[in-house]
């Protein structure tokens, strides 16, 4: 996405994904319809803001990766918290292996694929 830049009176699937990223936030980018009007133009400038960023309404590269704060930390995983996740890994990928895990776990896997 660095390389997207929006603005007022730009239009399109990108207005609109900004558009649905502010609404994911709570903040009010208007209807969502794909138009980069007054009031996107408006949130924009105030989330800039309000994020230390230029307050030009341009949704640049640091404007994107502030929205999308999609960093290395965020994505790290705490695998205690996901223990059949680490367990399934133990496993062959394939739909023999995945019938296993749900059996080793007590899961009637007839019931699952209508076989019951």
């Amino acid at each position: 996405m660095a390389n997207v830049r929006l603005e007022r009176g730009d239009e399109g699937e990108w207005v609109t994904y900004l558009q649905q990223v502010f609404e994911s936030k709570g903040i009010d980018p208007g209807r969502v319809d794909g138009v980069f009007g007054a009031v996107l133009d408006s949130a924009v400038r105030s989330y800039q803001q309000d994020n230390q960023l230029t307050a030009d309404g341009v949704v640049g590269e640091s404007t994107w990766d502030k929205l999308t704060n999609v960093t290395v930390e965020s994505l790290k995983v705490d695998w205690s918290e996901l223990p059949w996740l680490a367990a399934l890994a133990q496993y062959e990928a394939t739909e023999d292996g995945m019938r296993q895990f749900l059996l080793d776990r007590g899961i009637d896997v007839k019931i699952l694929t209508g076989q019951a």
